[in-house]
């Protein structure tokens, strides 16, 4: 329950909520899922779509966890037999993904340059 106060928006979890609904039976027994909080809906979409292709590549994946870590979306997937996706065209697939899907650089903060108080 959220606090007096503060407000609860519940469009943050959105993403999560939705791919998790359409994706939770290849959650591995003990892995989180999907942890991305507030990214823009279309970063959703192209994930969404990406998980439609790797099914049809390798049809017994599991999601250990989507997740966003810094400024960019973190993807560990894995097969019902193996920690991690051993077709070399996936994970090569995996990497770009994760590269387009960053947040641009936050711009560096301005220098305070502090003067001597005249007496």
């Amino acid at each position: 329950m959220a606090k007096p106060g503060k407000r609860f928006d519940h469009y943050y979890y959105t993403s999560d909520i939705l791919l998790f609904y359409k994706w939770a039976y290849r959650v591995g027994k003990g892995w989180y899922g999907f942890a991305l909080g507030n990214v823009p809906r279309v970063w959703t979409d192209v994930l969404d779509e990406f998980l439609c292709w790797l099914e049809t590549q390798c049809p017994d994946f599991e999601i250990h966890q989507i997740k966003m870590k810094l400024g960019g979306v973190r993807i560990y997937l894995g097969t019902k037999t193996d920690f991690v996706i051993p077709d070399e065209k996936i994970r090569s697939e995996i990497s770009q993904l994760q590269n387009l899907l960053r947040l641009p650089p936050c711009p560096p903060a301005p220098i305070r340059v502090t003067r001597k108080k005249r007496r």
